[in-house]
């Protein structure tokens, strides 16, 4: 019975961190969602000193690896 009773809270504890925890901002630039990545960033590093937001989001671009090593 005790078992259950922890089955049950675990499935509970992963619905409420699917919920809470936004997507990742690198995992929104690679499906062209640059807004929302924008977003997220803006929400934990807004407050950051110098933390530029439209520059991860460039770093986060599918094509970045690949102009990085042309250049």
């Amino acid at each position: 019975m005790l078992t259950h009773i922890y089955q049950w809270a675990m499935i509970g504890i992963s619905v409420i961190i699917i919920l809470v925890i936004p997507e990742s901002p690198w995992w929104l630039v690679s499906k062209d969602k640059q807004a929302q990545a924008a977003k997220i960033l803006q929400r934990f590093y807004g407050r950051v000193e110098g933390y530029d937001i439209q520059e991860k989001i460039v770093r986060f671009s599918p094509g970045m690896p690949l102009m990085a090593a042309l250049f």
